[in-house]
């Protein structure tokens, strides 16, 4: 099990110095890390979250089957970018604000253990 915390920001008005900053606790369960697509389940924001990840063409795939959500992504590892495709990639069900933060970090830590691994 793989254990990090991540930040979540809420937004109190229009005035960005009236955010409040939370810190979350999270953990991952890796399935298969030791070959593509990898795979992991994501325990956070007190819900689960499948997550398979593998190269393609345009940088990496993310698909999370049991949210019905997909998206490319140029990496794993860049937790601002990630989290601002996983905000504006769903179409049907997109993902919460608190969730694609808790995506976004847990991508960066499987890059950080896939890295060592690989």
């Amino acid at each position: 099990m793989i254990e990090y915390r991540f930040p979540v920001v809420t937004f109190h008005g229009d005035d960005y110095e009236d955010a409040e900053i939370t810190m979350h606790d999270a953990a991952i369960d890796p399935i298969i890390l030791d070959h593509e697509p990898y795979e992991a389940d994501l325990i956070a924001l007190d819900d689960e979250y499948e997550l398979i990840v593998g190269q393609c063409r345009d940088g990496f795939f993310l698909c999370i089957p049991n949210k019905g959500f997909g998206c490319t992504l140029d990496s794993m590892s860049d937790i601002d970018e990630n989290h601002y495709t996983l905000l504006h990639a769903g179409k049907f069900d997109p993902i919460l604000y608190d969730e694609a933060t808790a995506i976004a970090y847990a991508l960066n830590e499987l890059y950080k253990v896939i890295k060592v691994h690989n």
